[in-house]
């Protein structure tokens, strides 16, 4: 485990925080995933804390987990390529 994350792990259990699932990852960078839900209005919302050997650390919140459907899918998907191809007109 990278310094970085020993240390937010050594803070989570000073405070007897126990609501994360740690799991290193194998990458270059000692990557550390601190696994975790909020709830929110009833809503679960998955959350993650992803600390590396990095200058920078990401916390990662899925507003909207099930919100993208087949349907909206091809909406964005079409929505991106007529998008993509006007500015090509455009230039």
């Amino acid at each position: 485990m990278n310094n970085k994350a020993q240390k937010f792990k050594d803070y989570l259990d000073e405070k007897e925080i126990k609501v994360f699932e740690v799991e290193e990852l194998s990458d270059e960078q000692a990557t550390v995933a601190f696994r975790s839900r909020i709830t929110i209005s009833g809503q679960n919302l998955p959350t993650a804390v992803f600390i590396d050997n990095s200058d920078y650390s990401m916390v990662r919140v899925q507003i909207a987990p099930n919100a993208l459907t087949a349907e909206n899918l091809m909406k964005r998907q079409s929505t991106s390529l007529s998008n993509f191809f006007s500015m090509i007109t455009v230039i």
